[in-house]
């Protein structure tokens, strides 16, 4: 099984890019991979987004989002694939992320949901096995939520 890391091949975290609107996006790129990945409070979602997709809005609880796109030809198409997460604190707790496909529009996303603490690094691991490949894809990067209000 081959395994790239997001440092192998080159990593652009988009967190800080000037003007942008809207949640960090990480961008981990692999050959014909890209992968992108956000964070956002899950309290932002609209309720009627939450409960089509199963969400539990609340303050002390995140959704992660991944998109797994492979370049073909001069197109960008989303790729099914085995997926798995874990969140990590910087006290070194540690919790399994359950990720679930969404399927909309002949396009599929991961979505998992977990628990934060406002105003607080926490670090997400990821491993993606594109469906029909034996490319193992890893990446990991910190984020960090605030609370409106806080």
């Amino acid at each position: 099984m081959l395994a790239h890391t997001a440092g192998a091949e080159g990593a652009r975290d988009r967190n800080d890019a000037p003007g942008r609107a809207g949640p960090p996006v990480h961008v981990s790129e692999f050959g014909r991979y890209t992968l992108r990945a956000n964070v956002v409070r899950s309290e932002v979602l609209s309720a009627s987004t939450a409960k089509r997709h199963g969400i539990e809005r609340a303050s002390d609880r995140a959704v992660l989002n991944l998109v797994i796109l492979e370049r073909q030809g001069k197109r960008q198409v989303t790729l099914p694939a085995r997926v798995t997460a874990s969140t990590h604190n910087l006290i070194g707790q540690s919790e399994a992320i359950e990720m679930r496909a969404i399927k909309a529009n002949g396009r599929v996303s991961y979505v998992g949901t977990f628990g934060f603490a406002p105003l607080r690094n926490f670090r997400i691991t990821m491993t993606q096995l594109p469906v029909g490949t034996n490319e193992q894809l890893e990446i990991e990067f910190e984020d960090r939520l605030v609370v409106t209000g806080q």
